[in-house]
C-alpha cells in the first residue's frame, strides 16, 4: 500500500490568511498523484505478466481520495 500525506499546520497556517485555494490545489495534487501511481501499478502489471486478467490488472485502486477536510490518499492493491 502506498500512502501521500501532507503536513497539514503549515497548510492551516496559510488558510488562517485567508487562502481556500491552497486545500483545494493540495487535495487536487493528492488525488493526481494518487490516480497516477494506481495507473503506474497498473501498466507495470500488464508489462510483467504474461496476459493478465482484468481482474489482476485492476487490482490496484485508490482506496482513498484526498478531501480539503483530509488530506490523505491512499493507493493500494485487492488481495482477496
Amino acid at each position: 500500500m502506498i500512502k501521500v500525506t501532507i503536513d497539514s499546520s503549515s497548510v492551516r497556517r496559510m488558510l488562517a490568511n485567508g487562502s481556500k485555494q491552497v486545500t483545494w490545489a493540495a487535495k487536487e495534487a493528492l488525488n493526481n498523484v494518487a490516480f497516477s501511481s494506481m495507473r503506474s501499478g497498473r501498466d507495470h502489471i500488464r508489462s510483467k505478466f504474461d496476459r493478465p486478467t482484468r481482474w489482476t490488472v485492476n487490482s490496484w485502486y485508490v482506496r482513498r481520495k484526498a478531501t480539503e477536510g483530509k488530506l490523505e490518499a491512499v493507493v493500494g492493491w485487492s488481495d482477496y
